[in-house]
């Protein structure tokens, strides 16, 4: 139950500093990572080979997003330090993240419409652009936070730790 109160609290942290700031610092993801080391050793579990799967799994699985400019740095690092807390549950918590995403960007299109169509021509440009140009990819993101479609990805985190806390994964 502490773990799940745990990670509630480091969720809530990392969607206001990122709502807050457009980012997620270094500093508050090496927090949450020894805060849950910590936490694991306090309560008499070891640390273990599935630590170590939670805390790598999030990198080797969305270092290609972050490629193509689609995932932040933070929102990985993020994933990474819930890892070491949630050992083998990270998978399922990265997946119901983007259904979470999903989810709320499902909202936004249904609130306003033009904005899918748009979205979905921009899709179609940014894929040519990385069919035929070599080299670095550009950004995915178009304009900053102000941008309606552009909400922080540590906001579906925080859905996704909220439906862990529930005991739906």
């Amino acid at each position: 139950m502490i773990i799940k109160l745990y990670c509630i609290c480091a969720a809530l942290c990392s969607s206001a500093v990122d709502l807050r700031r457009g980012k997620v610092p270094n500093i508050l993801t090496a927090g949450i990572c020894a805060g849950g080391i910590i936490l694991r050793l306090l309560t008499g579990e070891r640390l273990s080979w599935m630590s170590l799967y939670g805390f790598l799994l999030p990198a080797l699985l969305l270092f290609p997003l972050f490629c193509l400019h689609m995932l932040g740095a933070g929102d990985i690092k993020l994933l990474c330090a819930f890892g070491l807390t949630l050992e083998e549950k990270i998978l399922p918590c990265m997946v119901w993240s983007f259904v979470t995403g999903a989810l709320i960007s499902v909202l936004v299109f249904l609130r306003h419409r033009r904005l899918f169509t748009a979205r979905l021509l921009y899709l179609r440009s940014y894929l040519r652009i990385l069919r035929d140009s070599p080299g670095h990819p550009p950004s995915y993101r178009r304009g900053g936070l102000e941008k309606l479609e552009n909400f922080p990805f540590t906001i579906a985190v925080l859905g996704s730790i909220l439906l862990y806390a529930g005991g739906v994964y």
